[in-house]
């Protein structure tokens, strides 16, 4: 719980953006599963500060969606809030 805190505070610093900005350029989170989204890169995003109460999802700023991610491994990307957004 301590970790999430400081991972949500860290994001939220001008530094934090950065590693975020990069992150997205480089596609690290996914891209938009429709077609005409044309491989939009996608953010990930929580729908809950509640810990655990949901997984994270990707969101595409193109068609404004969320969708589940591809991979196992993306949804268990930790300590993502509704605050971040």
């Amino acid at each position: 719980m301590l970790y999430g805190l400081i991972h949500v505070r860290y994001i939220l610093t001008s530094k934090g953006m950065s590693a975020m900005l990069e992150k997205y350029k480089s596609y690290d989170f996914g891209r938009c599963p429709r077609v005409y989204c044309c491989g939009q890169s996608c953010l990930p995003v929580g729908q809950s500060d509640i810990p655990r109460a949901s997984t994270v999802k990707i969101y595409c700023p193109k068609c404004e969606d969320i969708y589940y991610p591809r991979s196992k491994y993306q949804g268990s990307i930790l300590f993502i809030s509704c605050t971040m957004l």
